[in-house]
């Protein structure tokens, strides 16, 4: 939205100037030839004058109290000033940002050097983009100092966004996803407010067009709004691998803990059974023997009671085995 209004405002400051005026009497009171010009109020310019970068006037020149032709004088364009507009008696200009005084009187093309049409620029108070990589020029320190505290705080939220997009994508592809890093950057990203940095940045280069500045600030407050953009991508992309990743991690661990659990049971049942079998069977083939020789001898459960309970504790470790297994697997995923 603030990129929007801002392309309005550098369209508007393109467009032929609708706020320009065109006074009926401009010469009036003029006595000698001279350059004179009216701010958008109608009020003429006074010498000592202090406009800031962005201001309109609308420029005469006046001979023996008479506005001449446009063509007899035409204006150049010069430091201080761009020409918008060019009219039949007029022209009107863009106060822009200069160093000392400016005099319309010295920039005519087809005249020498006349009196009048002198102001200073008021340059307020100027700022290097670190995003924009423009020179911005605000209406006041104040202005100035805000954005260079929001655009600060924006490149450390981009720049802490970026970081942690890059681990979590390393982390990804080296498999390293139970480290403390990306947690860390997990952590980040949920808190890091890049959109309110970001805005916050827009809306202070957004200040540079009070002081005539619309072109730098555009450009500063789009390339905002890209970086904002990319590091926005980079955060998706990122967790998307790591997401993955995880995902991945986690199935290959249940695999692998069912694999476990499966063996682990078939390993019980067999031994316990196969082992207490075993051991009953030859108990109760040494008691048939015992009986074959002789007639008295009595077969006791007691005699079967030790394989039998040896069978019982196999099955009972092999069917513990898949409990553990399973809380294991809850731990892992």
């Amino acid at each position: 939205m603030l990129a929007a209004v801002v392309l309005a405002a550098t369209l508007a400051a393109s467009a032929p100037a609708a706020g320009a005026v065109t006074v009926a009497e401009p010469c009036a009171g003029v006595n000698q030839d001279s350059v004179v010009a009216y701010l958008d109020t109608g009020d003429r310019l006074s010498q000592s004058a202090s406009l800031y970068p962005g201001t309109e006037l609308t420029v005469y020149v006046c001979d023996s109290g008479t506005p001449e032709t446009y063509s007899a004088w035409e204006l150049q364009n010069n430091p201080g000033f761009a020409i918008t507009e060019e009219r039949r008696l007029s022209a009107v200009v863009t106060v822009q940002p200069a160093d000392g005084p400016v005099r319309l009187g010295r920039a005519l093309r087809f005249k020498d050097a006349l009196p009048g049409g002198r102001y200073t620029v008021v340059t307020g108070a100027r700022a290097d983009s670190a995003v924009g990589n423009r020179t911005l020029s605000f209406p006041s320190g104040a202005a100035k100092t805000q954005f260079v505290q929001d655009e600060a705080a924006f490149v450390e939220a981009n720049d802490r966004v970026m970081d942690a997009a890059e681990t979590l994508q390393a982390r990804a592809k080296n498999g390293s996803l139970g480290a403390s890093k990306p947690n860390e950057s997990l952590t980040t990203l949920q808190s890091v407010s890049l959109n309110a940095s970001a805005a916050a940045a827009q809306q202070s280069a957004f200040a540079a067009t009070r002081a005539g500045d619309t072109a730098d600030a555009g450009e500063v407050i789009a390339a905002v709004e890209r970086q904002n953009a990319d590091a926005h991508k980079s955060a998706r992309s990122a967790l998307q691998a790591y997401l993955g990743a995880l995902q991945e991690t986690r199935r290959g661990a249940a695999r692998l803990v069912r694999l476990v659990a499966v063996g682990a049971l078939l390993v019980g049942a067999a031994v316990g059974g196969g082992a207490g079998y075993w051991l009953a069977r030859r108990e109760l083939s040494k008691t048939e023997f015992d009986r074959g020789v002789s007639r008295t001898s009595q077969f006791s459960p007691k005699q079967i009671a030790v394989p039998v309970g040896l069978g019982v504790v196999a099955l009972i470790v092999g069917a513990a085995v898949p409990v553990v297994a399973s809380s294991l697997l809850t731990v892992i995923l």
